[in-house]
């Protein structure tokens, strides 16, 4: 029997449960479902757990745990944490969620803002005593005594050596004054001798309110003996969605004792309705009279509540009033009149006798972007803007003027008025300004929103410039100045190079006539002039000002040269860097100014390193564009020979140029050459297509077959007829038909490898037996009809 019962008590947990589970779901717990699943056996762990599930699907808290009818739960709250231990919404509320808000509302929604009494004031004269206030009476003068008492059930409290004293319902100043009159029957001095009696509370009561009507959670709360309505109206999550906070009402008893209006406080910062609730008070909220919104161009755009009788004006009011961009002369009122919208136009002066209605829509549009008595100036002029188009500021003279006259550099000829016609089009009004100034025409008269535009000589034309090239610090170009001479542009560009000439600097104009009728065959004049290392140009060259778009050529001296280096490295005596002192300096000077050959030097290997100059460059270039245009020939150059990177060997002898010194073996020197001495090496590589690539020693006589017979012999794949010797002076030698080349110490044997060929395709092998086929079928023809 117990296992039946707890298996029932088990099963109705779980529907109770899943009732939850279901609501959660839905967004929409209700205090019966909560009280249904308590009675059920659900705990309050697993109601939590179901209130967190709902909260994590909505994203924000709802009290439904202590949202349960007034006589079912009492409502604790201690003061110290005003109140509440749940949350309606999230503490604060963005913007665009307080539009879809009533004004208001969300203050009983967030952490921050709590209207929490303040337990440390002291107690209020006009406070009223009551069962629980715990009572401090000090005594103090000619006699000192401290008694703490708290008020009993039955209102009274014990006084030693007095008896009970019935203090509740009287204030805190009618209290006092009974006790001195009641003591001073033991403390004599009460009767305006030297003893004193003060009376203050120790600690206060608690107080049950009850709030019922259109809030949140309605119920019974237990609150601090100080709370306001404002207290009890937080602690019950604030009204709900159709409460008013236009009329909040307090009953003590039968009578009604105050009425709280929110917007008062909000608006006008009275606190003087919020009521000092007692105990067994009862506070009605009623449901809303009027709900009107408001749009547009006002400071606070938002659902405000509305009283009877209220007006538009007060709907303005509660917004903020209007923001500088409305239009406010009138308001759209969109409103419903029970079968269908209709809109209402309210000007400015019926705003305080319009009266609202529930459910007025009303939008404030904002003024027209236009201007009414403007006028612009723009341009060459001291202070460009607009101006107020005035009886003082109505010609285009009075805009001058007010704008501080034009500059200087003004072009006064043509000047522009554009003007906005009524149907918004544009139309264009020329001033000869520089008549106008000068009293030649009279002046012209401007109308609203005209623009008047006075160009600058230099919004009429390009940037002038001049350039310089050649042996100076910076050449580029740079901007035209009235009266440049060319030593100014020397200086703008940083001085002369050291390498520059000094004897000429050349300046070549544009031919510019622009009232020619013909072609002219001269395409620039040309001026020369001469400078010294001072920059002072002679003085034919200082009376010649530079023209726009003028170009300066300044030389580099014939007569400069900057150093040329060599290096030779290897088996020489003094190795490293040498000067070329002439340029015709050969191979056998510098091997004799570096000390000649060390004994351990191989004369025969010795080679040359150059690098590319800008003209072997161009050589190259020109090669391969001759070769990608002939790329479709057999015979074509290969284009990755010609790559031969920045560097390159030039083959030399140097036995035979040390032996002839200025012959043609003796080769001419050029900057950044390195000449290579190297020691003697007594072997010979073998590589390419053979069997064992590899190194052997130098054998004298033996000839190209048997060093490749020393690697192996051939591979299949060989060009045997096209075999070669690179020697380490940098030349090579090819193996021709009826000799081999001579092999010497530090030779490489290279034998370079055929060419892959691609068999014949199907369709191709197909193809050259039609045509075969063909011939044969022709030849076959041609022999029968010559018989």
């Amino acid at each position: 029997m117990m296992i039946v019962r707890r298996l029932s008590s088990l099963l109705l947990a779980t529907i109770g449960l899943t009732l939850l589970s279901l609501s959660a779901n839905s967004q929409n717990i209700s205090p019966d479902m909560v009280e249904k699943a308590r009675a059920v056996g659900v705990s309050q762990q697993q109601i939590d757990a179901a209130m967190k599930q709902q909260q994590g699907s909505t994203g924000s808290s709802v009290p439904v745990t202590k949202a349960v009818a007034p006589s079912s739960v009492d409502r604790n709250v201690k003061a110290d944490s005003i109140y509440r231990t749940n949350e309606k919404m999230s503490s604060f509320v963005d913007d665009a969620s307080k539009k879809k808000i009533v004004f208001g509302r969300e203050i009983f929604s967030q952490k921050n803002l709590t209207f929490a009494p303040n337990m440390n004031l002291a107690t209020p004269k006009n406070y009223r005593l009551g069962a629980g206030d715990e009572l401090m009476i000090n005594i103090y003068g000619a006699s000192e005594d401290n008694i703490a008492q708290k008020i009993s059930a039955d209102g009274r409290v014990v006084i030693p050596n007095i008896g009970p004293v019935s203090l509740a319902g009287l204030t805190i100043e009618g209290a006092e004054s009974k006790l001195r009159l009641t003591m001073s029957r033991i403390y004599s001095g009460l009767n305006g001798g030297g003893t004193h009696l003060t009376l203050s509370l120790r600690n206060i009561r608690s107080i049950k309110v009850n709030m019922v009507g259109e809030v949140v959670a309605p119920g019974t709360y237990t609150l601090p003996s100080l709370a306001t309505l404002f207290n009890a109206l937080y602690a019950a999550g604030g009204v709900n969605d159709i409460g008013s906070l236009r009329s909040i009402k307090v009953y003590r008893g039968s009578h009604m004792v105050g009425e709280l209006d929110v917007y008062d406080y909000l608006l006008n910062g009275k606190f003087g309705s919020n009521v000092r609730l007692e105990d067994n008070d009862m506070v009605v909220v009623s449901p809303y009279d009027k709900l009107v919104t408001i749009e547009g161009n006002v400071k606070r755009p938002r659902i405000f509540e509305m009283k009877k009788g209220e007006t538009l004006a007060d709907a303005i009011r509660f917004a903020g009033d209007f923001k500088s961009s409305a239009y406010s002369e009138n308001i759209t009122l969109k409103r419903s009149n029970g079968r269908q919208f209709e809109v209402h136009t309210v000007d400015k002066a019926d705003f305080k006798n319009f009266v609202m209605q529930d459910g007025d829509e009303l939008t404030v549009g904002e003024v027209v972007k236009s201007f009414s008595n403007r006028v612009e100036i723009q341009g060459a002029v001291q202070r460009p803007g607009m101006f107020a188009l005035t009886d003082k500021l109505s010609t285009v003279k009075q805009l001058i003027d007010k704008a501080e006259g034009v500059r200087g550099d003004a072009f006064l000829t043509r000047t522009q008025i554009t003007r906005t016609l009524p149907d918004s089009s544009k139309q264009m009004v020329a001033v000869d300004l520089y008549a106008l100034l000068n009293n030649k025409i009279g002046d012209v008269a401007l109308e609203n929103k005209d623009v008047l535009y006075i160009p600058s000589i230099y919004d009429l034309q390009k940037e002038f410039t001049v350039t310089i090239k050649g042996a100076v610090d910076s050449a580029a170009t740079y901007p035209f100045r009235k009266d440049m001479t060319v030593e100014d542009l020397i200086v703008m560009a940083g001085g002369l190079k050291y390498e520059a000439s000094l004897q000429q600097i050349e300046i070549a104009r544009r031919i510019r006539d622009p009232y020619s009728l013909k072609p002219t065959d001269k395409a620039a004049e040309v001026f020369s002039f001469s400078i010294d290392d001072k920059l002072s140009i002679s003085p034919e060259a200082k009376r010649f000002a530079l023209a726009p778009y003028d170009e300066v050529y300044v030389r580099v001296s014939p007569g400069y040269e900057k150093q040329c280096n060599v290096t030779i490295r290897g088996e020489v005596v003094f190795r490293g860097d040498y000067v070329l002192s002439n340029k015709s300096q050969r191979l056998s000077e510098v091997i004799t100014k570096a000390g000649g050959l060390t004994p351990q030097a191989y004369i025969k290997g010795a080679r040359l390193l150059r690098k590319m100059t800008h003209d072997d460059s161009v050589r190259v270039i020109s090669l391969v564009k001759l070769a990608s245009r002939n790329s479709s020939k057999k015979d074509t150059i290969d284009i990755k020979k010609l790559d031969i990177g920045s560097e390159y060997f030039v083959g030399i002898d140097l036995e035979k140029a040390m032996s002839n010194a200025g012959s043609e073996y003796d080769v001419v020197l050029k900057e950044d050459d390195v000449i290579e001495v190297p020691q003697f090496s007594n072997t010979v590589r073998i590589s390419g297509a053979v069997l064992y690539p590899n190194t052997v020693t130098y054998r004298k006589s033996v000839s190209l077959r048997e060093y490749v017979s020393m690697a192996g012999g051939y591979d299949d794949g060989a060009k045997k007829r096209k075999a070669f010797v690179i020697y380490m002076n940098g030349t090579a030698a090819r193996k021709k038909f009826w000799s081999s080349p001579r092999i010497e110490p530090g030779c490489e044997i290279v034998v370079p490898t055929k060419p892959e060929r691609k068999g014949a395709t199907a369709g191709e092998i197909l193809g050259y037996s039609s045509s075969l086929a063909s011939i044969a079928a022709m030849i076959a023809t041609i022999i029968s009809v010559t018989k």
